[in-house]
């Protein structure tokens, strides 16, 4: 299915949702969001008639809080002030807290913001702005100097660092939704020693190497076969 056509099949779709919808549809309250990427056809016209409703057509950068242009460039910009805050609100409190409970800010304050939509810019050069100011905070519970090796201290308060939160964000996302990939069996009849992996597609563009799918599939065909296997009982691997 090429992009044109997975763009009609979705307005065919949404046009199906609005005719069974039971309440009416006012026209003042419904646009259409399009995010586009790098896609070789535009909407000429500003608006579409989906069953006699006029809906303005909308192209949009932000999904869900996130900034999703320029390979995450813009919400890393964002990002770094509140995480800059949450490591001065930790600097001040910390003579009058003790560390599980600075832990427990930790997760509040900066662990949410690390942690969300990583997924989408985990991978990205710019995240490492936000790798030195989780450091920074594990510093700073700690009471260490500003030049201290991180290593052992994220070990010793059971943190997992920016790039393992990543990691761990494509396997769960790989793992919850096994019914979007194939293997290498259903794909071809030929006897390899990576027959049971994930069925990795060919892909040109940069930017599809990088996303949630492609690095998904390389990540979870590295696991060691015994976690691998595992993952067909969810409850069992224990990735929650």
């Amino acid at each position: 299915m090429t992009v044109r056509q997975g763009y009609s099949a979705l307005r065919l779709q949404g046009r199906d949702a609005l005719a069974s919808h039971p309440h009416p549809i006012r026209n003042s309250t419904v646009s259409i969001c399009t995010f586009n990427i790098c896609l070789q056809f535009s909407v000429t016209s500003a608006y579409e008639s989906y069953t006699e409703i006029q809906m303005e057509i909308m192209r949009v950068e932000r999904f869900l809080m996130l900034n999703l242009t320029r390979h995450y460039f813009d919400h890393i910009t964002q990002l770094i002030p509140k995480l800059s805050k949450s490591c001065y609100v930790l600097r001040c409190i910390r003579p009058f807290m003790s560390l599980d409970a600075l832990k427990s800010l930790h997760y509040s304050y900066c662990h949410s913001l690390i942690t969300y939509g990583i997924i989408f810019g985990g991978n990205s050069s710019y995240s490492s702005h936000i790798f030195r100011l989780q450091n920074k905070a594990v510093r700073i519970i700690t009471g260490s100097r500003p030049r201290d090796s991180c290593r052992e201290l994220f070990k010793h308060l059971r943190i997992l660092l920016l790039q393992s939160h990543y990691i761990l964000s494509l396997l769960l996302f790989t793992v919850d939704n096994k019914n979007l990939f194939h293997i290498n069996s259903e794909i071809h009849s030929i006897n390899s020693r990576q027959n049971f992996h994930l069925h990795q597609p060919q892909a040109n563009l940069t930017l599809h190497q990088k996303g949630a799918y492609y690095s998904g599939i390389k990540v979870f065909n590295n696991l060691p076969p015994n976690i691998r296997n595992l993952s067909c009982d969810v409850k069992d691997s224990n990735w929650n």
